[in-house]
This record gives structure tokens, C-alpha cells and sequence, in this order.
């Protein structure tokens, strides 16, 4: 007797990712993949499905975090010896066709060491919810080719403008406030100098 069941689905093609779930993840500007002649830097996009986005800036640099005279009254905790920081902007991001636009609303800095008897820490010594007049705004035209991810605009990251790779007080928002100008520049600084001495196109991004 000839069973009159059928596969459901078994033919059926499987349905492509839109350009937004193929955005969803980290993605690492690949200009440092390259480890520099002294240390490790970081820049990356992490976009959640939600629509949440964070831009990590950081490495062993932002060591230097210690030595600002906007963070003398910082509590660094048991932070014996300070590695390095991370400078994350959180904020929201939408997909419209090619165009990528970001907002951010919020921005942490954190700290890392080693502590007598437990280890490696991480301290967070700003987490500052950013107001209107503080907020960044990042529009790009987006680009994917499997796990390469280019995004073109007026600035790479807030406050690094695209060519030539620069940083500076015109880049920021006004009211930014002390602190976070001080590490925002710092970081600036460095990455600008090591984007541009890497050579790597700036624009692309990796997993």
C-alpha cells in the first residue's frame, strides 16, 4: 500500500539570513589583527539582536588612565597595577538597506589588574548614561561580504574622524564632560597613530 505521507518541508529551500541577522555579532576593525610594535589595541562592534550596539575602544594602553588629572579622585580600588582600560559606548543601531545609523546613549570605562590573591579584575570607574546634548550619532553605508564587514562615514568611532584618521575636541560632543573627554582623547590618540601607521584599509571590519 502506498503511504500517502510526504515529507513536509524535506524540498523546501532554507531561508537566507536578512543583512541584519548577518550584521548581529562582534566584528573587530581589522587594522588590529595586526599587534603593533609595543602592545594590543582594540576597536570593535558588537550588534545584539535587539538592536543594541557597543563600540569597545581599549587595550593596554588606556594604562595611562592613572595618570589624568580628570581621574585623580577616582577610587581604583585594590587596583595595585593598572593594565590597561576599555572605553564602551552602548546605544542603539538600525538597518535600513545599506544605511547603518547608531546612536549612543550610554558610556563605561572600565579598568583591569591584578589583585593580590584573586587575580585579574575588572573595575568599572565611569557608567554614564548619556543625555541628548552628550549623545553621538554614527551614520554608515554598510557593506557585508561573508565575515568582512565595511562601513563607510564621516567617522569610524566617536570623536575618529575617516580620513585622515584624526581625533580632537571638534569630533566630540560639547558637553561630553571631563572625565570621559579626558579617556576619550587618550584613546584617540593612540588609535589614530596606529591606524595610520598599520596601512591596513580602516574601513573593514572581521569576525
Amino acid at each position: 500500500m502506498t503511504s500517502l505521507l510526504t515529507g513536509c518541508g524535506s524540498d523546501a529551500e532554507p531561508v537566507a539570513p536578512t543583512k541584519a541577522e548577518r550584521l548581529t555579532g562582534t566584528w573587530h576593525l581589522e587594522a588590529t589583527q595586526v599587534l603593533t610594535a609595543t602592545e594590543e589595541y582594540e576597536l570593535s562592534y558588537t550588534f545584539q539582536p535587539n538592536g543594541v550596539v557597543r563600540n569597545r575602544v581599549g587595550g593596554p594602553f588606556l594604562a595611562q588612565l592613572r595618570e589624568l588629572e580628570e581621574l585623580q579622585d577616582e577610587d581604583f580600588g585594590e587596583l595595585r597595577a593598572l593594565d590597561g582600560g576599555t572605553l564602551s559606548w552602548l546605544g542603539q543601531w538600525s538597518l535600513r538597506g545599506d544605511s547603518l545609523h547608531i546612536v549612543f546613549d550610554e558610556v563605561i570605562v572600565d579598568i583591569f589588574g591584578d589583585v593580590p590573591i584573586v587575580g585579574r579584575l575588572t573595575l568599572p570607574i565611569v557608567e554614564q548614561p548619556l543625555e541628548s546634548s552628550q549623545q553621538s550619532t554614527l551614520d554608515f553605508i554598510c557593506s557585508l561580504d561573508k565575515d568582512r564587514l565595511t562601513l563607510t562615514g564621516q567617522f569610524i568611532a566617536v570623536g575618529l574622524a575617516d580620513e585622515p584618521w584624526v581625533g580632537g575636541d571638534a569630533a566630540l560632543p560639547a558637553d561630553l564632560g571631563s572625565q570621559v573627554r579626558a579617556v576619550t582623547e587618550l584613546a584617540l590618540e593612540f588609535l589614530s597613530e596606529q591606524i595610520s601607521a598599520s596601512g591596513a584599509d580602516a574601513h573593514v571590519f572581521v569576525r
